[in-house]
């Protein structure tokens, strides 16, 4: 698999860890940095997991409402079809109240 690719699969699995809680899906999201480790090439099939708790999206929610944003850290493994750790992301995410318009 192309490292682009990889790259792709795990950015987009962490800002879906972060808008799948109801409460931060109406938080404008933006990526901020990302760095990416590779630790093995995968020839097949991958999967990604992303580091993300209840927790996590409660201090997150309680942040923009009291501050108006915020930055989440997630850390995404891709794995192999081995289940063997391929890749690493660390990715900052930017959250901020969505505008409203006049």
């Amino acid at each position: 698999m192309q490292a682009g690719a990889i790259f792709t699969l795990a950015e987009i699995t962490g800002g879906v860890a972060l808008l799948i809680y109801p409460q931060l899906s109406d938080y404008v999201l933006l990526a901020r940095t990302a760095t990416i480790t590779f630790h093995r090439p995968i020839e097949s099939d991958a999967e990604a997991r992303a580091a993300f708790t209840d927790e996590d999206a409660f201090e997150i929610e309680h942040k923009v409402e009291s501050e108006g944003r915020t930055v989440a850290k997630i850390k995404v493994g891709v794995f192999n079809d081995d289940s063997e750790k391929a890749a690493e992301l660390e990715v900052e995410f930017h959250l901020s109240k969505k505008r409203k318009r006049s």
